[in-house]
């Protein structure tokens, strides 16, 4: 107890992804190693715990920014106790090129959030939860 921990953007990523039923579950967990169960019950011993929890929301114009995955990342701040803030990142397309430098494929492509897109973001989940939220 008493520990800050911080969930890392690639758990909320998955907790996002997984609420938003594009693929299904054996799909989703092929991609990301776990289930919907095992991070979930995961974060909720952390919250028991009495952890300082910041959820690290990374959001991708057009894939996973929907008002149906806005509206998980509140609910999921709101489930719990202990989360002091929601940390919103929007993608950025910067890395992207690394892959051609690297020799490798392109594996992933998307733009930057616009400003619309970010003032969107924050106000749909403002609207839904009292935990802080950062941009």
């Amino acid at each position: 107890k008493g520990r800050n921990l911080i969930l890392m953007a690639r758990e909320v990523e998955k907790a996002v992804n997984n609420s938003m039923a594009k693929v299904d579950v054996d799909e989703k967990n092929r991609n990301i190693n776990t289930s919907d169960v095992i991070w979930k019950e995961n974060l909720k011993k952390l919250d028991a715990a009495g952890a300082s929890i910041i959820l690290r929301c990374p959001l991708v114009p057009g894939v996973n920014d929907e008002e149906t995955a806005l509206h998980h990342i509140a609910e999921l701040a709101n489930e719990l106790g202990h989360v002091q803030q929601i940390d919103l990142e929007p993608y950025h397309p910067l890395g992207e090129g690394k892959s051609g430098n690297l020799g490798r494929k392109a594996v992933f492509h998307a733009p930057f959030a616009s400003e619309a897109d970010k003032k969107r973001w924050c106000e749909t989940i403002s609207s839904l939860t009292l935990v802080p939220l950062h941009m």
